[in-house]
């Protein structure tokens, strides 16, 4: 029994969950003495949940006993108690009590089977004397009774005897593997695996903070120390069964013959048990069989025992021929790869060559991925889900750990009013052709981390996203220009007189920004900057009409092109009277056809016959609602010219039959706004000035 007011139990405690007891001199002095003295030390050994166990070991390495560990425990306490006495404790009879506890540890070889337990790593080590509840301090010895976690991955106390060809699985480790048809290999992921958090939890959790500051169940217990809990907290932590994620992605796949050349072949087949007498579930014996479509099987479950796993390849078929690969991931976190049924990408506008796609989404940086696919090709075909096996098959690939293919440039651009969204500009594509468009995020977008071992590392595939390229070459995408920011499209081109892309932007540019400025002359002579009684209107000011202004301008001046081939309704064909890159002539003949819209395009640029998206009417309403009836704008009245000038925005189908700012394929209903009688009357009013 200790003295001088030092607390047994608070010692007992203090050394179990590795703090000083209430006076920390005592623990402090006796740590920084006992390991100097003939090798006896304290170490910690295992990995034990939540606390830092204690053992006392010889200096040849081995293990004392139960009966000399208590023993010497109470030695220790008694220095700890000289130690705060250190002014009048000899050094002499400190190196006594060293050398009596290093002459206990020569009889740990010689006591045979009671101090040397059986030395297996996949059991619980087991005192003499345990008539407390697990987890329950020893109060003969002073340490802590506990379940013991192996170290050694994949052999977990559990498995016994375990099947030579059943591989083990880690926490976020895809397990990797190349497999012929007919064949099946099989995984595990031990219960011990289940119940570890993975690391990445871990280091969520400051290693410097407290059991109390964590807020654990497990501190909580170990703090309040009464046997009654420490047996609860301890069937909790053993009956709570844990959420697993398991995905499966097909990564490459058997290629087709010569009889079957767009044909896919089977998926691979899992197959999952929590049996241990079934370490390698069938199609005929398992617990759950997961569905495995178009690259990717996904399956969350929650256990508490080991899971095993059987991945099967389909029987060999005479249409295909060679293997399969695949990554088999268990978390315990969430999924290692994730599919989003959704398109996450949307087409801006396309030409022969080249298409501008733009994230469905607003990012704050360019962190998605693109693929871009051939239709024809079947190569892709049972991978669209497969983040890997889009990898290692797609022909066009942009933002992949950070870099491209060389025919995909990305950056950040805002469409009309919203916010910066990234965009892809693919080139390098055949005219005439459909593509797969499949958005991607190469690992995980909050941590910015891919690859083994990482939550949700091996990334995120939206659904793909069908577009076609156009068969004219007098169509070419620009965007990013630097005055009319919101033009991103086709417009009317010409490879021999603009075969340089830049040149070809700046020319439009140019053209609506002069034009602007000769409106802000006009804009001048209006009394802006009155009070609000004095202006021209209660709703609308000087910088609406200057925003409305410039959005019908660019949307007039630089005119969305389409393939002349098309015979939608809502087109408007142009410059017909001129002819094709041929030489040839096209098959129409009026008056609202013969030219282009601005007389700039035939004399500058020639694009022979093409098709016009029109603006859209609300824009030219938008105008003469937001500026002074003094400057005299005016719409066409339809019957009059409206249909051959404007068009009208559809609110279903994803079809852009006018063009505004900001318009896309997949989207362009969604600002639609409806003709209503106050726009028609405004046009009828205002039908006598200019007429834009």
């Amino acid at each position: 029994m200790l003295s001088d007011g030092i607390d047994q139990e608070n010692v007992d405690s203090a050394l179990v969950l590795g703090r000083s007891p209430t006076k920390p001199t005592y623990t402090t002095c006796l740590c920084r003495f006992l390991p100097t003295v003939h090798g006896a030390s304290l170490k910690s050994h295992g990995r034990y949940r939540n606390t830092r166990s204690i053992r006392l070991f010889s200096s040849s390495g081995s293990r004392l006993g139960p009966s000399l560990i208590g023993l010497s425990m109470r030695l220790l306490r008694i220095g700890a108690f000289h130690c705060r006495n250190a002014s009048i404790v000899s050094v002499a009879s400190l190196a006594t009590l060293c050398h009596v506890v290093a002459f206990l540890s020569l009889f740990s070889h010689a006591s045979g089977a009671e101090s040397i337990r059986q030395e297996d790593h996949n059991h619980p080590r087991i005192l003499d004397r345990r008539p407390d509840p697990v987890g329950s301090p020893n109060l003969d010895t002073g340490f802590e009774i506990h379940d013991y976690v192996s170290d050694f991955h994949g052999l977990d106390r559990s498995i016994i005897g375990r099947v030579d060809d059943v591989t083990p699985l880690h926490n976020n480790v895809p397990g990797k593997g190349n497999i012929a048809a007919g064949d099946s290999q099989s995984y595990t992921f031990s219960q011990g695996d289940v119940r570890r958090r993975s690391q990445a939890a871990q280091e969520a959790i400051s290693p410097s903070s407290s059991l109390a500051e964590r807020g654990t169940e497990e501190s909580s217990l170990i703090l309040d120390g009464s046997s009654e809990n420490w047996q609860d907290g301890h069937k909790r932590r053993q009956t709570n069964p844990h959420t697993l994620y398991v995905t499966l992605n097909m990564c490459d796949q058997p290629r087709s013959t010569s009889q079957t050349p767009n044909g896919v072949p089977p998926p691979l087949q899992l197959y999952i048990s929590t049996d241990t007498k079934n370490p390698k579930p069938t199609i005929n014996n398992n617990d759950v069989a997961v569905p495995v479509d178009d690259g990717l099987g996904s399956h969350n479950m929650t256990t508490l025992s080991d899971v095993f796993f059987t991945v099967i390849a389909p029987a060999k078929s005479p249409n295909f021929d060679g293997l399969y690969s695949y990554e088999l991931t268990a978390s315990t976190d969430n999924p290692y790869t994730t599919y989003i049924n959704k398109t996450g990408v949307v087409l801006v506008d396309s030409d022969k060559n080249n298409a501008l796609l733009s994230a469905d989404g607003d990012a704050p940086s360019p962190s998605y991925s693109i693929f871009v696919h051939n239709q024809e090709n079947p190569a892709i075909r049972g991978l669209q889900r497969s983040f890997c096996g889009l990898q290692n098959q797609a022909q066009i690939q942009g933002n992949i750990n950070g870099s491209a293919t060389g025919n995909v440039k990305v950056g950040m651009m805002s469409l009309g009013a919203g916010a910066p969204r990234q965009h892809f500009y693919v080139n390098e594509l055949n005219g005439s052709s459909s593509y797969h468009g499949i958005m991607a995020i190469d690992g995980n977008v909050e941590t910015g981390k891919a690859g083994s071992g990482i939550v949700g590392g091996g990334g995120t595939v939206w659904s793909s996203l069908d577009f076609a390229t156009i068969s004219s070459d007098n169509c070419a995408v620009i965007f990013n220009l630097s005055f009319c920011s919101d033009v991103a499209y086709a417009v009317p081109s010409n490879l021999t007189s603009q075969p340089d892309l830049t040149n070809l932007t700046q020319l439009y540019d140019k053209y609506a920004k002069d034009y602007y400025q000769n409106f802000t002359y006009s804009l001048q002579q209006i009394p802006c900057n009155t009070t609000s009684s004095a202006q021209y209107s209660l709703a609308k000011n000087c910088a609406d009409c200057e925003k409305a202004y410039k959005t019908w301008l660019c949307a007039v001046t630089i005119p969305r092109c389409e393939d002349f081939s098309n015979n939608a309704s809502f087109l408007q064909p142009r410059a017909v009277s001129n002819t094709f890159s041929n030489g040839t002539l096209a098959p129409l003949d009026a008056l609202y056809s013969n030219s282009s819209r601005n007389p700039m395009i035939d004399q500058k640029i020639s694009p022979g016959p093409y098709n016009e998206i029109l603006p859209c009417v609300d824009l030219c309403y938008d105008l003469i609602q937001s500026c002074p009836a003094s400057l005299k704008f005016a719409c066409p009245i339809e019957g009059h010219g409206l249909e051959h000038s404007y068009g009208e925005r559809e609110t279903t189908g994803g079809e852009v039959t006018c063009n505004y700012p900001g318009a896309a394929y997949g989207m362009s209903g969604a600002m639609g706004r409806q003709r209503d009688v106050w726009f028609i009357a405004m046009a009828l009013l205002m039908s006598l000035g200019t007429v834009v």
